[in-house]
């Protein structure tokens, strides 16, 4: 297997250690991997209102803000097929990734924004969710993942 140039781009101050964090995942080449170069052509309102709401998920603050925003989908919703895969609802534009967990630490969720697009149906672009769930598996992916995870991570109690 060739090697793949994967980069993980931190959303910075979107990590709780132990508990959930917020990244963009980009590989050269793959022009389907497209949410940070997209998220950077965004006006800075927007940029910073996208930091916003991820940044709402990973502190878990939901009392005075819904959380229609983002969502995953259940084992109820498409035979279960995408489980591990998450939307940040941006109107008109979706954020979408999958939630990353470590082994070491099964309660630490890790939002990896993949893919930006313009939403114009109701339904969900399983197009792009199939393409997410084989990117989640990837070994390369993983691992990269794995490492930047654990760099930041500490073992308090």
């Amino acid at each position: 297997m060739k090697e793949v140039n994967a980069e993980i781009i931190e959303i910075q101050g979107c990590f709780i250690p132990r508990r959930r964090g917020a990244c963009f995942l980009n590989i050269k080449d793959d022009k389907f991997i497209n949410a940070y170069e997209q998220f950077l052509k965004l006006k800075r309102s927007r940029r910073e209102k996208t930091i916003n709401e991820i940044n709402y998920w990973v502190n878990g603050l939901n009392p005075s803000h819904s959380l229609s925003f983002c969502h995953g989908w259940s084992k109820s919703e498409y035979g279960g097929k995408y489980v591990n895969c998450f939307q940040f609802d941006l109107k008109p534009a979706r954020f979408y990734g999958f939630l990353f967990r470590l082994e070491s630490c099964p309660k630490f969720q890790f939002f990896v924004c993949v893919h930006y697009f313009e939403k114009r149906s109701h339904s969900a672009n399983t197009y792009a969710l199939d393409k997410i769930v084989l990117l989640s598996q990837r070994s390369d992916v993983i691992s990269v993942l794995k490492k930047f995870c654990n760099s930041k991570m500490l073992y308090e109690e």
